[in-house]
């Protein structure tokens, strides 16, 4: 940006002071004597000096402290559910059911190691990275398409070429054709032309001696004579008809194929030029995280509501009781009423229902192509991601109640009292009897299965490790009639508690917990939790199955 020329709040005195440094909490330029004064607030404002002011865009270095809305009213306050800063008077008129607004000064106090800062540092390292290699790209494109260009060239000439080979071919094919049938007919015509004059001869000798014979010759040599050319010119008579047919030879006609008369309309073109989108970079693309886009948490350790929907929208009758993440932004729910599962977006748009025979309990995913679905009646099947079908039976069971997988490992309950553990064909693996009664479940990349429990009150949480021994990992009042149960991608461990209406993520050595949503945040009676450990992205099912809310922790 430019060089500052004077100092703003000597400029509101009307005295012009060179400007050395940018207050970062004020947004204005200050002079040296100025900016001491800002640095020795009661809150210490950030002074700046110019050199590396001077490295900020205009955009950022100009940001208004007054809200966008209230032009009069500064920025205090920011809503942790929308998202969003605003001021004293956005509260009342939009912000009036919102339980989670608070003071910036909270907010922003440890921006610098939240979340936040490392998602968007990371965001638009990966935003350059893609810019910088589609741009590579872009100036490829030109050599590119002259090498296309003397490609397609070249083809065009090679059908030509082949089509001139194979006209030349057709055409010498017809003159050997051509040429054997005329010889055929001419070597007739000649054997015809050789017989006629050998008979005309003999008629012609024939005459003449009957010219002979009746000048100078004896009446009896005559008459022996007559009997004799009769007998032979009523042969050669006889003969005439068939050698007047001989002589009709037969007319050599051609008649070409209607392709090759029509060839113009059947071979208008030798082809078309086309302009074909080519999914460059897809990769690169897909590592963008656009779905972050403005919903940065800058609380450290804070929840962000990402987006909420009402079963209703997919089923006026919808009770969505389980689901899981199959994708970034793709979510399969389990309608315990219906019959019937949904593949949709994770705002519950565009989404597709697959009705089933039997009531879902629980869905979970396996990998990249295949989830799991634990059937009230009949036991566990697969599911087809790619054609949203049920699979096979792996279990054929009426006691599966939970499912969990990670890493090609299954594990399900069996009653309330089994953990059993199969492979995706169904072979049973492992056998284990923790000391609780099971309800949910949830197994980590180490082979650790959390659950919550059907004991006296809900609020235990078991830990069977990959030896098969149980204990007790945690207990808490505040988790009675604890139902979901999910692991993030740092191995804390999330629980849902019925009764109060929360939510609790607990270190994954049990001996840390905080209460990470409430009552005041919007929940009630959540049961389902799903977790996606490359969004970072928790799922709830929420007011006993009849919402679903979507955050980011």
């Amino acid at each position: 940006m430019d060089e500052p020329e004077f100092c703003a709040g000597c400029l509101r005195d009307n005295e012009e002071t060179n400007a050395v440094a940018w207050c970062s909490n004020c947004s204005e330029w200050v002079c040296k004597p100025c900016g001491r004064v800002h640095a020795r607030f009661a809150i210490p404002h950030k002074v700046v000096p110019t050199k590396e002011a001077k490295k900020l865009s205009t955009s950022v270095l100009q940001l208004s402290k007054n809200c966008a809305i209230h032009s009069d009213q500064r920025i205090i306050l920011f809503c942790i559910q929308h998202d969003t800063i605003v001021c004293a008077s956005c509260v009342p008129e939009l912000h009036q059911n919102c339980k989670s607004v608070m003071s910036i000064e909270k907010v922003a106090k440890g921006v610098r190691t939240g979340t936040a800062i490392d998602d968007l540092e990371t965001r638009l390292s990966n935003l350059c990275h893609v810019i910088k290699n589609i741009l590579s790209e872009n100036f490829t494109n030109i050599s590119q398409l002259e090498d296309q260009k003397k490609q397609i060239r070249k083809k065009i000439k090679t059908i030509r070429q082949q089509i001139n080979v194979h006209l030349d071919h057709l055409e010498d094919g017809l003159d050997n054709e051509l040429m054997k049938s005329f010889a055929t007919l001419k070597k007739q015509s000649e054997n015809i032309k050789t017989d006629l004059k050998n008979k005309l001869d003999d008629a012609e000798k024939w005459q003449n001696d009957i010219r002979s014979l009746k000048e100078h010759g004896s009446d009896i040599h005559l008459f022996q004579s007559i009997k004799f050319l009769d007998s032979k010119t009523h042969k050669q008579e006889s003969e005439m008809p068939n050698l007047q047919r001989r002589t009709k030879t037969p007319k050599m006609v051609y008649r070409p194929l209607k392709n090759a008369i029509e060839f113009k309309t059947i071979l208008p073109s030798l082809g078309i030029i086309e302009i074909e989108e080519r999914p460059s970079l897809e990769t690169a693309v897909h590592a963008l995280d656009i779905e972050q886009k403005g919903q940065c948490a800058t609380v450290e350790g804070a929840v962000t509501l990402m987006s909420s929907f009402e079963t209703a929208n997919l089923n006026p009758k919808s009770t969505i009781n389980s689901g899981c993440f199959i994708s970034r932004n793709q979510l399969l729910l389990a309608d315990t009423t219906n019959r019937c599962l949904y593949v949709c977006k994770t705002d519950g748009t565009d989404y597709i229902k697959i009705d089933l025979d039997d009531y879902p309990l629980q869905v979970n995913i396996y990998d990249a192509n295949r989830a799991l679905i634990v059937l009230s009646h009949t036991g566990i099947r697969v599911f087809d991601l790619n054609f949203l079908s049920c699979g096979n039976y792996i279990v054929k069971s009426r006691d599966c109640a939970s499912i969990t997988s990670v890493g090609g490992r299954i594990w399900y309950t069996r009653g309330i009292g089994t953990l059993c553990e199969i492979d995706i064909d169904g072979k049973d693996l492992n056998t284990v009897q923790p000391k609780c009664h099971l309800n949910k479940i949830a197994i980590t990349s180490t082979g650790h299965i959390y659950c919550t429990s059907l004991n006296f009150g809900g609020e235990d949480i078991y830990i069977v490790s990959p030896d098969g021994k149980s204990k007790l990992f945690f207990k808490s009042p505040q988790l009675e009639k604890a139902n979901g149960v999910a692991i993030d991608d740092k191995g804390n461990v999330l629980v849902s508690g019925s009764t109060f209406s929360n939510i609790h993520k607990i270190s994954k050595d049990g001996k840390h917990s905080e209460s990470i949503l409430t009552a005041e945040n919007g929940l009630n009676h959540p049961s389902l939790l799903s977790y996606c450990h490359e969004s970072k992205h928790m799922l709830v099912a929420n007011n006993n199955g009849k919402s679903v809310l979507i955050y980011k922790i």
